[in-house]
């Protein structure tokens, strides 16, 4: 029996509460109830795969999306109540949607924290999926419905911000942190996986028996990527000591990281470490995330690799834009030595880990 891939983000779960919650209150509580009808019925095609527009996969949606879509279709409704007085999704005409995107691009309606939105480019995306959902639904009743968003776009997301560490604040820091963090971090690093929906995911059977390969499989990877295998430089004697230590089968999976546990450690670890100045990244040190490890190992790896298309592979991209991107955040002398010095310093602490363990055992075998 095939295994279901593990959800660290809850996303089924959260999802089916909220079918859940809005079954026992007869709706969306927080729209009018045409708003809440319509949107309902899309989710739940969606949900199912039906009527989708031309050339979208027909397949139902996974609840990371369909959760996505309910919060994005619910912001809409909301705000065409509160700016324009519409209070049904299907009577927005074009003029007043290019208004309403216009004025999320020029910062007029911001994010409830007060900030601009830095992605309404899938705002746009998602709204004109929903109206072609809505056109087709009607085609089918033989009810022609005027095409608003066959010219709705919208600027790109604006580059990421995140934490970048130099080599030498990389060593410092896993020099600084628990022997798992320790693992999972230069795991990361060295096999480019993305934390923790892959890595909770990668178990024991995908490496190789000596630890220098990992395979990354088709099902576990996001939408969009595709598997791949990728050698380990980094990580594999801290592998080996780290799946002794856990006691892990061959089936078990190597990681269960609680992103919000791990990320709180992390911040208080860095802002230790370095303060809460910024970054060549765009964000602060105190800011720093797993997911960051992944965009860290991207700036290096895409001055190590010589050819696009091995960056792309190790990576699990389709297209090559995100390597020149990520490459501008390296200087010329930190390009060269990231893998070697990294390993040789891996290698020091897990002696120093092997004899710590040796002592604690020693100390252990009095109370024995």
């Amino acid at each position: 029996m095939k295994e279901e891939k593990r959800d660290p983000y809850k996303h089924k779960e959260r999802w089916l509460k909220w079918k859940a919650e809005i079954q026992a209150n007869g709706g969306i509580s927080e729209i009018s109830k045409v708003n809440s009808e319509i949107i309902l019925k899309y989710l739940f095609d969606m949900e199912l795969g039906l009527n989708r527009g031309k050339g979208s996969p027909r397949k139902p949606r996974m609840p990371s999306r369909l959760n996505d879509l309910r919060g994005k279709m619910v912001f809409f409704a909301q705000n065409f109540k509160e700016r324009y007085g519409i209070d049904d999704l299907t009577k927005v005409d074009e003029e007043v949607l290019f208004r309403f995107i216009g004025e999320m691009e020029n910062g007029i309606i911001k994010k409830k924290d007060g900030n601009n939105f830095n992605d309404i480019k899938t705002f746009a995306r998602d709204f004109k999926a929903f109206w072609n959902w809505y056109m087709k639904t009607n085609r089918k009743k033989d009810i022609i419905i005027k095409d608003i968003v066959e010219d709705l776009n919208a600027r790109p997301k604006d580059e990421a911000q995140f934490v970048f560490l130099k080599v030498d604040e990389l060593k410092k820091l896993l020099n600084s942190i628990k022997f798992e963090y320790r693992v999972l971090i230069c795991f990361i690093l060295d096999s480019c996986m993305r934390p923790p929906t892959e890595t909770n995911n990668a178990n024991n059977a995908d490496l190789s028996e000596d630890l220098k390969e990992i395979h990354i499989r088709d099902e576990i990877v996001k939408a969009g990527s595709f598997g791949r295998t990728n050698k380990l430089m980094i990580c594999p004697k801290l592998l080996k000591e780290y799946i002794k230590q856990k006691k892990l089968g061959k089936n078990d999976f190597l990681f269960n990281t609680v992103s919000s546990c791990a990320n709180k450690y992390l911040q208080r670890k860095s802002e230790e470490l370095f303060g809460n100045g910024m970054t060549r990244g765009g964000k602060p040190y105190n800011k720093l995330t797993l997911y960051d490890f992944r965009h860290i190992a991207c700036c290096y790896w895409s001055k190590i690799l010589d050819k696009d298309r091995d960056i792309m592979r190790r990576f699990g991209w389709k297209q090559s834009n995100k390597i020149y991107y990520y490459s501008k955040f390296l200087e010329d002398d930190e390009a060269g030595n990231f893998i070697l010095d990294e390993s040789l310093d891996t290698e020091k602490k897990l002696n120093k880990t092997e004899e710590e363990n040796k002592m604690l055992k020693e100390k252990l075998s009095y109370f024995e």
